[in-house]
This record gives C-alpha cells, structure tokens and sequence, in this order.
C-alpha cells in the first residue's frame, strides 16, 4: 500500500514537472515571437525599404 502510494505521488510529481516545462516551453516561445516582431519594427523603422522583406518574413 505505501509503496503504491510513492508510486502514485511519483507519478503526479512527474505530470506537474511535465505541464511546467511545456507552461515554460510555450512562454519562451511567446518571448521569442515578440522579440521577432519588435526586431522587423526596428528594422523597418531604420529601413523603409525592409519592409518588403519582413513582410515576406525575412
């Protein structure tokens, strides 16, 4: 019985590890398609001509 307990504590320690590295996952992912868009801004801002190029998603 205490070792199916141990078993089963194991088992949702290792869900929430799981679910915070995906939670974590999807937030640098989201960081990085900000700095992205901010990047292309920056430079269509420098460079009116870019913009052709960052529509293109360069």
């Amino acid at each position: 019985v205490e070792k199916e307990k141990v078993e089963a504590k194991m088992e949702e320690d290792a869900a929430i590890v799981e679910a915070r590295a995906e939670k974590e996952k999807k937030a640098r992912e989201e960081r990085e398609k900000v700095r992205r868009a901010r990047a292309i801004e920056r430079l269509v801002r420098s460079r009116p001509e870019a913009g052709k190029y960052a529509a293109l998603g360069f």
